[in-house]
């Protein structure tokens, strides 16, 4: 029995750890879509646009008659209202005719005396339509659409920037990925050079120095693999946090980022737009926010103007609480004319112009920053082109010479030393060619995305 269950346990980590060592691939396109949902700027700028589309929703209800119901009812412990002959008769006899007059009633069983509102009650409903309020209606629902584009505009924009940061953060991670296999590569290579050189060692051709300098290059390899893996360890974990990937830490190696930096790269000259007809986004909401000061200027400015407004009510009232109560409705219309606040209308006037002014010169001051970024960024894409140009030659250069110096090792007529220098230059103009070709990716997509192509 114990024998059955040790067999039933090994099957079961035979079938577990196959799905526990699987590989977890990531395309830029996943990260990306991920970063799009869990980005806290994104999420804000998000959460921005639904404030500004509700904004828009209670501008427009301006426009709606504003309607409403009300209703009243009281209870006073003594009548709000006592009439007695005293209060109508009046002159010299008034006491004497009072006294008389309340004898009679009395003595005739009547009340001398009138009482009432004491208790009471009424419901209403009225409707008032603002004819004019001093554009400020108008003026603000056009705001509030405005805010609604300028909401839009600012989440493509952290989007865009939001999209940057992840592939940069992305195209990292996948050229530590290609040096990691270039640093194979050159491990095999030392391991197919010590064992040659152990071979020749033993021999008697080649002194004891050639193995050694092999092992410590060997050496040297490994503590570079090492470094080389905490930094891919590093980089995954700042993607994964950026874009919201829930991962496991002992995981991180089953992780590989599906991509190389970009393929074969295209020369500037397939990715300039014409710059005189991009219009960025940066630039749309600087022109908003001129816009935005004149409507608010209009609507401040409205506080001060005349006022119209008509209206509508009916209602049930039964104030004196005599069960005789009545319907009635009533029309009615409106208008204020603030004549003493005209010259503070125009004083506001005043101030917001500098205010629109101010908008206006800081938006050609920024409209030309933005010009000026994106010709920075054209010039960092071909200067990226350049430096990529270099790094492609330079490793050209030192393929030919490790190539011509293996041939001269294998025919004796170069040392063991000269030629692990000549691969280690490889591999440094490897890794560097992957550096450049990836800064010259991050630089188009910058481009790009400020042409608004991407």
């Amino acid at each position: 029995m114990k024998h059955l269950d040790a067999w039933i346990l090994l099957f079961a980590l035979s079938v577990a750890l196959p799905g526990a060592a699987q590989e977890r691939r990531v395309t830029l396109d996943e990260c990306l879509r991920l970063a799009a949902q869990h980005d806290p700027a994104v999420r804000g700028a998000r959460l921005d646009l639904q404030a500004a589309r509700a904004q828009r929703a209670e501008a427009r209800w301006e426009y709606v008659p504003r309607v409403s119901l009300s209703g009243v009812g009281y209870y006073a412990l003594k009548p709000l209202l006592r009439v007695e002959p005293s209060d109508i008769l009046d002159g010299y006899w008034s006491d004497v005719l009072s006294q008389m007059v309340t004898d009679a009633a009395l003595q005739a069983g009547v009340t001398p005396w009138f009482e009432g509102f004491r208790y009471g009650w009424g419901a209403q409903a009225m409707a008032v339509q603002p004819l004019y309020a001093g554009g400020r209606i108008a003026a603000g629902n056009r705001l509030a659409e405005l805010g609604v584009r300028a909401g839009e505009l600012q989440l493509a924009v952290k989007q865009r920037e939001t999209d940057a940061s992840v592939e940069e953060k992305y195209r990292l991670g996948v050229s530590l990925q290609e040096k990691m296999l270039t640093l194979e590569r050159t491990g095999q290579l030392l391991d197919s050079l010590e064992r040659s050189a152990q071979a020749a060692v033993d021999a008697g051709l080649v002194s004891d120095s050639d193995l050694l300098q092999v092992r410590l290059k060997q050496r040297e390899l490994a503590s570079g693999r090492i470094r080389l893996r905490s930094g891919l360890k590093l980089a995954k974990m700042d993607l994964f946090n950026a874009i919201g990937l829930p991962y496991a830490y002992l995981e991180l190696d089953h992780y590989v980022l599906d991509g190389t930096p970009g393929g074969e790269p295209l020369p500037p000259s397939a990715w300039i737009a014409d710059e005189s007809e991009v219009v960025s986004d940066e630039s749309r909401l600087l022109a908003m926010q001129v816009e935005a000061a004149g409507l608010q200027k209009r609507m401040a400015v409205g506080e001060y103007l005349p006022q119209a407004a008509v209206g509508v009510g009916y209602g049930y009232h039964d104030l004196r609480g005599a069960g005789r109560g009545t319907f009635n409705g009533l029309g009615f219309a409106t208008l204020q004319v603030p004549i003493t606040d005209l010259g503070k209308a125009g004083a506001r006037a005043r101030r917001y112009d500098a205010e629109v002014e101010k908008a206006r010169v800081q938006q050609a001051y920024l409209d030309a920053q933005l010009t000026l970024q994106m010709h920075q960024l054209r010039l960092g894409m071909e200067s990226a082109w350049e430096q990529l140009g270099v790094a492609r030659e330079a490793l050209r250069v030192a393929r030919d010479a490790s190539r011509k110096l293996q041939a001269r090792y294998d025919a004796g007529q170069v040392t063991l030393s000269d030629l692990l220098q000549a691969e280690l230059a490889v591999r440094e103009a490897e890794e560097t060619e992957i550096d450049r070709r990836m800064d010259y990716h991050i630089a188009v997509n910058a481009y790009l995305r400020k042409c608004g192509k991407l």
